[in-house]
């Protein structure tokens, strides 16, 4: 513990100096105040007493591992958050850290992904300092536990002992599929991947994410005094590196199958099933009404679907699917997965069934009620949501990383002008111009 007070003597030294915001004005949107730092990062606060006492804190930079990517390090980058996060930063193990952000009911963690490096934080109002605190450790004192790595190999060894199991295969499966087999589009981290993590590979990449952090976006949103928090903000924020940097990420060939298939396989099972698996995808104009419809038409759908596996059929208990727009490295697309358990030897039917669900709705054969219930669902749940400190950092970060584009003012008046012949039309593109993944297993006969 000696050690991780002297850590955090350090750090009050460190971040002692003549930073500070060199620019104040309004954003614009939501009542947000935009401050630019001496330091080049700009930070986007909006005060709110939504949630008493609490606040939500963010930061991201464009640029991510993809400008240290070789696809021989794709097994390291891959666990490259896992291991800074379980080795702890500033002298201070992950145990101490977290001991320290809990008794200041705080919470912040960094991270460095494909695409950009950033951290994410929430705490109580009295606990911002801790928070931020830590961010600066992490940032600029980073480690490597060896022991805590070793552990974390030796944990995920035994769990991986488990993948023999059908579903462990076919979700392995699938990853590697909707992801066209690029190094780093599964989820999975292998044995292989476990061998060949290399730590000074890692922490060299993380020390360089950090190092310049000029062209990042901080994101505060909640319960906060404006002056304290400017105070913490040139004391934490302003003090982290800005030499000028200002980067994009770098295409690393990141992307979705690049044409429709379907693949069919078998698997020995103790208790029979069959699996069935679908990915429609297909590049789309990020706007809040293709936002709003594809959440619509993907309810739709999967309430028929539900009724027809489950309630006529009888053929499974659950399905899990869902339709959004998100940003890609080839633009804006449709994301829209269904993953479903069936009795062993209704894989077929189900498949066909679901499709033919898909072209119904493709061809008009939407009700009115049917598009109403989903239309007031989605105004409900944006009601709550308007609610929390989560609902409007998405919208500042919406609004500040899409040059200013607004999901929150015309939602409702968007979301009832769907019609069903736009989720039809919807619904239709997906079918005539995207792209459709198929997986199905069964299992093997003896």
């Amino acid at each position: 513990m000696k050690k991780a007070l002297l850590a955090i003597l350090a750090l009050g030294s460190l971040v002692v100096s003549a930073q500070s915001i060199v620019n104040e004005s309004p954003l614009g949107a939501y009542g947000a105040m935009h401050w630019t730092l001496s330091n080049g990062i700009n930070v986007y606060a909006k005060a709110s007493k939504l949630q008493p006492g609490w606040l939500t804190i963010a930061g991201t930079s464009p640029g991510g591992y993809s400008h240290n990517y070789t696809p021989a390090q794709a097994s390291s980058l891959k666990q490259l958050n896992t291991v800074m996060a379980v080795s702890g930063a500033g002298g201070m193990t992950a145990v101490e850290l977290g001991k320290m952000l809990r008794a200041d009911s705080a919470r912040m963690r960094t991270y460095v992904e494909r695409d950009e490096e950033g951290f994410a934080g929430s705490c109580k109002r009295t606990g911002l300092e801790t928070a931020l605190k830590v961010l600066q450790l992490k940032a600029l004192h980073p480690q490597i536990d060896t022991a805590a790595v070793n552990k974390y190999v030796a944990v995920n060894k035994k769990a991986n002992a488990k993948h023999g199991d059908p579903k462990f295969a076919f979700a392995d499966s699938i990853f590697a599929n909707v992801f066209g087999h690029h190094p780093v589009g599964s989820e999975k981290v292998s044995n292989y991947d476990l061998d060949h993590i290399d730590l000074d590979f890692i922490l060299q990449v993380y020390q360089d994410r950090f190092a310049d952090l000029s062209d990042m976006s901080v994101f505060v949103v909640g319960d906060f005094d404006p002056d304290s928090l400017k105070t913490l903000v040139v004391k934490y924020i302003a003090t982290l590196p800005g030499k000028g940097r200002v980067e994009k990420p770098v295409d690393i060939g990141y992307r979705l199958f690049d044409s429709s298939k379907t693949l069919r396989f078998t698997a020995k099972m103790a208790e029979p099933q069959d699996k069935v698996y679908f990915f429609w995808t297909t590049q789309v104009d990020y706007t809040l009404k293709n936002y709003l419809t594809a959440q619509v038409a993907g309810r739709i759908l999967s309430d028929m679907w539900l009724d027809d596996l489950r309630g006529k059929h009888g053929w499974t208990k659950h399905i899990d699917s869902h339709c959004s727009v998100v940003d890609t490295d080839g633009g804006p697309a449709i994301y829209f997965p269904f993953n479903a358990t069936v009795t062993a030897g209704n894989g077929e039917a189900a498949r066909q069934l679901v499709l033919g669900d898909l072209e119904r709705v493709a061809r008009g054969n939407v009700t009115a009620a049917q598009l109403k219930a989903q239309q007031d669902y989605y105004s409900r749940v944006h009601k709550e949501n308007m609610g929390t400190n989560g609902y409007w950092m998405q919208m500042l970060q919406n609004y500040v990383l899409n040059d200013g584009l607004d999901f929150d003012g015309p939602y409702q008046s968007t979301l009832d002008s769907i019609s069903r012949a736009d989720v039809a039309a919807f619904v239709a593109r997906l079918l005539n111009e995207g792209r459709q993944l198929n997986l199905m297993m069964t299992p093997a006969q003896d």
